[in-house]
């Protein structure tokens, strides 16, 4: 019984709100962890500001096509 309400189409809506994700590991603690990924035009790199979620220390993520890796900013 639908009681009214409006029914979407559950494969639409998991598809359309799924981020890609990706595993780096931190370049000062060396611990692995997932980070949301953006998405890609072709041959697009974009590099991201981001703070590790285990030692919370500063690096920059660089995401083309063949994934993501971390770089610290002492490296730069």
């Amino acid at each position: 019984m639908n009681c009214g309400r409006n029914l979407i189409d559950l494969s639409l809506f998991v598809n359309h709100f799924m981020m890609n994700t990706g595993e780096i590991q931190c370049p000062t603690c060396f611990e692995w962890f997932e980070i949301a990924l953006p998405e890609l035009g072709r041959g697009e790199i974009v590099e991201l500001d981001y703070d590790c979620e285990i030692c919370c220390r500063p690096m920059l993520v660089i995401v083309d096509e063949s994934g993501a890796r971390a770089q610290s900013l002492s490296d730069l």
